[in-house]
């Protein structure tokens, strides 16, 4: 499409007032063109402020400027005063955008820069997410329903991890052992058993049937120093107790998210095994807080009934 003929002050006027005279999206991709150009620019009304402007002109001003050769320094000025009217404009409204090019990201917010941050892709905005075996599903789907319930889990044993350390009862180096196995977990739920599942990815997230081994036997040293149950206790013993029994709950919702991914085939049952050893180890861990840090269990109380 050939570009009409308008003089520079009407193509300012226009860029001013978003009259665009090719029509479409301002901020099309297929208008960039590169241009790099450094210039000063005094704004009217008695203010005067210099812009020292560093960009690519198309990711600023969205013109085809194929048919203006940007060679003499009229043409130069033309681009940065058409460039200054929508920078002026972007800032008013406080419009963001991102541009990508082939070195970095970078994220522009009116007349200023900064680099986009890895943390965030805006690849799930429409509710889907990918596995390890690149396979996309919605983030309802039961996959990301049980990695979400580890995710939590593992929360929760970082906050009843902090309280023992504070107590210095003994039991923070199993925590972070815990915690890092259920990253292990999690990478074993989300490379489910499909076809579009290698076996080399599958091998690679086993979970090693050590990992429950060693839980029981914690499980078995922990229990044996302390006094035995003679009835039902209440979630008690003091902070780092108390964060170690929300954590075995959490661990029991866990467990029961991925079970329909075990039962389907899909997740190796390891993981099932591993979360109901973990829910044990929990319960044995918060009684044995308690018992280091000399907090009283309050046990359970039979309704008196009239």
């Amino acid at each position: 499409m050939a570009t009409p003929a308008y003089s520079k002050h009407d193509l300012v006027r226009r860029a001013r007032s978003k009259e665009w005279p090719w029509g479409g999206n301002p901020w099309s991709a297929t208008t960039r063109r590169n241009l790099h150009f450094s210039v000063g620019v005094e704004r009217s009304a008695g203010h005067c402020c210099f812009l020292k402007i560093y960009m690519r002109l198309a990711r600023k001003v969205s013109l085809n400027l194929r048919s203006y050769q940007m060679n003499h320094l009229g043409g130069l000025a033309f681009a940065a005063s058409v460039a200054l009217s929508l920078v002026n404009q972007r800032t008013t409204t406080t419009t963001t955008r991102t541009f990508s090019s082939n070195n970095s990201n970078t994220e522009v917010t009116g007349d200023s820069k900064r680099k986009k941050s890895m943390v965030y892709t805006r690849s799930g905005d429409k509710g889907t997410s990918s596995l390890y075996n690149g396979e996309r599903r919605s983030k309802t789907d039961g996959v990301f329903q049980a990695l979400g319930e580890q995710d939590e889990l593992n929360a929760c044993v970082g906050i009843a991890r902090e309280h023992c350390h504070l107590s210095k009862n003994g039991l923070e180096d199993q925590l972070i052992e815990i915690q890092s196995r259920l990253f292990d977990l999690g990478a074993a739920v989300a490379t489910p058993t499909t076809d579009r599942t290698s076996k080399d990815k599958l091998q690679y997230t086993a979970l090693d049937p050590a990992f429950t081994d060693q839980l029981e036997q914690w499980i078995d040293e922990l229990d044996a120093q302390l006094p035995p149950l003679t009835t039902f206790i209440l979630p008690s013993g003091g902070f780092s107790s108390s964060h170690l029994h929300l954590a075995r709950v959490v661990c029991r919702r866990a467990e029961r998210a991925v079970l329909p991914l075990v039962q389907a085939g899909t997740v190796d049952e390891e993981v099932g095994k591993y979360l109901n050893r973990l829910s044990d180890f929990l319960f044995v861990a918060a009684r044995t807080a308690a018992y280091r840090e000399n907090r009283e269990e309050v046990e359970w109380r039979k309704a008196n009934r009239k």
